[in-house]
């Protein structure tokens, strides 16, 4: 019986001290597989960041580098950022899972359907797709409808503006920037401009804008429009006469273009000339079906 009782002690004190050494041991084998794993966490270059709504889509963050911190996401180094069709490329970024608010610097790209923004720096909301961009140049692609009877060029709408405010997928807000469709390095014209707002695939409204020809000012106009989309003709007041000559004197003169229908147009105009007095005009164009034409003065 003192034997039995002896030995019970015995394996109780041998049990006793294993799981004093066992507790160490197991601390730091815990401690190191975290560590691994924050070190490979750091050097990785993909993240996927849950939503804070359940029923949304996903942020996927790619980078050489990064941490976490609560919500907030450092990522430096070839940084992506996806959400739905919008892909936000940089050089460093900071993203905030709670607001889905992206500051990023250097390198800043971004792209969604036709539409591809390089800058500076950014302040961009992923999930609303509303932000600021400094120092950018943008392009927007249409597709023109085919027409014969007009140059179209191929190349996109092209832009540098000191900053862009992207309202929404359809809307930026331009200042101080001019644009064309030219080529982008050596643009034969360009529109000058101090404010402009864009509407996607419709047209660009531009405020004291002035054109220019090979960079020569040729003409200033307090607010001009050019089509952005696959109609290429907008309705609106088309560019005043003014002259002066020996025949008619003094000619003052404006007319609207409307554009109802992509087969059908109406133009409707009058001058005024000193030596002559009143004169109205107006032609109406028609291209109903595709060997029909209809014209009248």
């Amino acid at each position: 019986m003192d034997s039995a009782s002896g030995g019970g002690a015995q394996r109780r004190k041998l049990m006793t001290l294993l799981r004093k050494m066992a507790g160490p041991f197991w601390r730091f084998a815990v401690c190191a597989l975290i560590a691994s794993a924050a070190a490979w966490c750091g050097v990785s270059a993909q993240e996927i960041i849950p939503p804070s709504i359940p029923a949304q889509a996903t942020v996927r963050l790619e980078a050489q580098q990064q941490r976490r911190e609560g919500d907030l996401f450092f990522a430096d180094g070839k940084v992506e950022i996806q959400y739905r069709n919008l892909v936000l490329h940089a050089d460093h970024a900071q993203y905030n899972a709670k607001s889905y608010l992206v500051t990023a610097n250097g390198n800043v790209t971004l792209d969604v359907d036709t539409q591809h923004l390089t800058a500076d720096s950014a302040e961009f909301n992923m999930r609303s797709g509303e932000g600021r961009f400094e120092h950018v140049r943008g392009t927007v692609t249409a597709e023109h409808r085919p027409n014969a009877t007009i140059l179209v060029s191929p190349n996109p709408l092209t832009f540098h503006a000191e900053e862009v405010r992207r309202l929404d997928a359809r809307t930026y807000m331009i200042e101080h920037a001019w644009l064309t469709v030219c080529e982008p390095d050596k643009p034969s014209w360009q529109f000058f401009t101090s404010h402009a707002t864009l509407y996607v695939d419709r047209k660009v409204a531009m405020l004291n804008a002035n054109f220019r020809f090979f960079r020569v000012p040729l003409m200033y106009m307090p607010y001009a429009s050019a089509p952005a989309g696959r109609n290429l003709r907008q309705s609106g007041f088309l560019m005043p006469e003014f002259a002066d000559t020996t025949v008619k004197g003094v000619v003052l003169g404006d007319g609207y273009y409307w554009a109802p229908k992509s087969w059908a147009d109406i133009a409707l105009g009058g001058a005024y000339y000193s030596l002559r007095g009143w004169q109205e005009n107006g032609e109406l164009r028609a291209k109903p079906w595709e060997n029909v034409t209809l014209s009248a003065k």
